[in-house]
């Protein structure tokens, strides 16, 4: 069949904590109208059109399974965990999305080679099937932790726990309401992601979708790195990564290349932040256990590396979250202004209608005294969000946009689609973290 699609293209977006110790963030969306015919069954695919009625769609529409095992392309049996969301079970004839959201590997020496190995500091050093996706047929309800589909697996899909080399990979099974007709009048959002699903909203209409409200993945995406005050530890000004449990540095971003230990994930977009820890962590050779300082692993931004070690004092920013486009470095240290600031999240290559990313999650800033601020600041200072939160929380790192995909015959009406990734939060003496990257959107639509 003919059809356009619609595909983000990424801005930059700043947003600056009034200090010196501030990181920048990015990555809004504007987006691109080109011709595709659709040929292959990845992105033609239909379940039962028209299966689900007229809706009207509101919240969160989809269920959202985890996979639990690698599976192989070619395959027509998923094995999958238990769901989460507010969508029905999976049924024989529903649509099915299957999506890669973590799997890049990179390279941990504690140095400017980490990430791509390139001397950047930030990046990956393989994508693996990071961002793939499909669509798919369920030939019937999940049993015994599978669910079978209608016609082979496009892509082969990884599910991988983090080591001492490697983050985790991840991926999902996705349930697509297919609507005759719908109308947006209220919200419709994704799933927040924890580390196993969410982060997308998916769904595909028959006939005309009229959108007058909002479907949103904004703060979706991968999570920040969440901010602590900690009073000092070991290692240098030059560290690249720390484990978690030395009391210094800033935590990392979540994004492509794996999970830090201590996340921050607001219950709302923009939110106060929130401490969610036991993610598996990054790699440092040995351990896993590698979630901090400045170097930016996959998209996730870095969490600041802090001059003074010792006592945790030196304070510097973290790095913002990255998806078409790079994150910027954190701000400096204190007296000494030393550029040790956590790394920008990398930009993804290789970026398409059929392989897209979630935003990279902020990397937290360095804290030892945990001041919040909140104050609300008025341009020409560059605002940040007013944060009164405790024990260094303010300096945590915000979640990256999550993706947003739809397939329409016919698109109209006066609302929005967006994936914006989060802003970072005002401190006083100690430093802010990064704002999180845009995450994607895809439209397929035949008008």
């Amino acid at each position: 069949m003919n059809c356009k699609r619609v595909m983000a293209i990424f801005k930059h977006r700043n947003s600056f904590n009034k200090h010196r110790y501030f990181a920048l963030v990015f990555l809004t969306l504007t987006y691109i109208f080109c011709q595709l015919i659709f040929t292959g069954k990845s992105f033609a695919d239909c379940g039962t059109p028209g299966n689900d009625g007229t809706g009207p769609p509101s919240g969160v529409i989809n269920t959202y399974y985890p996979g639990t095992a690698s599976v192989s392309a070619g395959a027509t049996s998923i094995p999958v965990g238990s769901p989460l969301g507010s969508g029905p079970a999976i049924a024989a004839g529903d649509l099915l999305l299957i999506i890669q959201m973590q799997d890049a590997d990179i390279n941990y020496s504690n140095n400017s080679s980490y990430g791509s190995g390139s001397g950047t500091g930030r990046g990956s050093t393989n994508l693996n099937q990071t961002g793939y996706y499909e669509f798919a047929r369920a030939s019937g309800a999940v049993a015994g932790g599978f669910v079978g589909i209608t016609s082979g697996l496009t892509y082969s899909y990884r599910n991988r726990a983090a080591s001492g080399t490697n983050g985790q990979s991840r991926y999902q099974v996705i349930r697509v309401p297919q609507y005759s007709s719908a109308t947006v009048s209220g919200t419709v959002s994704a799933l927040n992601w924890n580390g196993s699903v969410g982060g997308v909203v998916a769904m595909d209409v028959a006939g005309t979708l009229t959108i007058n409200g909002t479907v949103t993945a904004n703060g979706a995406g991968f999570r920040g790195g969440y901010g602590r005050s900690i009073n000092g530890g070991t290692g240098a000004n030059t560290d690249y990564r720390t484990s978690y449990t030395n009391g210094a540095n800033g935590s990392k971003g979540e994004g492509i290349a794996g999970t830090p230990y201590y996340m921050n994930r607001p219950a709302t977009f923009d939110g106060v932040p929130v401490q969610v820890t036991g993610g598996s962590g990054y790699p440092d050779g040995t351990n896993s256990n590698a979630s901090y300082a400045r170097g930016a692993p996959g998209n996730a931004g870095g969490g600041g590396t802090d001059a003074d070690a010792a006592n945790n004092d030196e304070n510097t920013g973290g790095g913002g979250g990255g998806n078409y486009a790079a994150g910027a470095k954190g701000g400096n240290s204190w007296s000494t202004n030393l550029t040790t600031g956590g790394e920008g999240g990398d930009g993804v290559t290789g970026l398409a209608f059929n392989l897209i990313v979630m935003g990279g999650g902020g990397g937290a800033g360095t804290s030892n005294n945990g001041t919040a601020d909140n104050s609300t600041y008025l341009p020409p200072t560059p605002p940040g969000i007013a944060c009164n939160s405790g024990a260094g929380a303010c300096s945590s790192g915000a979640p990256g946009g999550g993706i947003v995909i739809i397939r329409a015959n016919y698109i109209t009406g006066s609302g929005t689609i967006t994936a914006n990734g989060g802003s970072a939060y005002n401190v006083l003496n100690d430093s802010s973290g990064g704002g999180g990257a845009g995450g994607s959107i895809v439209i397929y639509s035949y008008t």
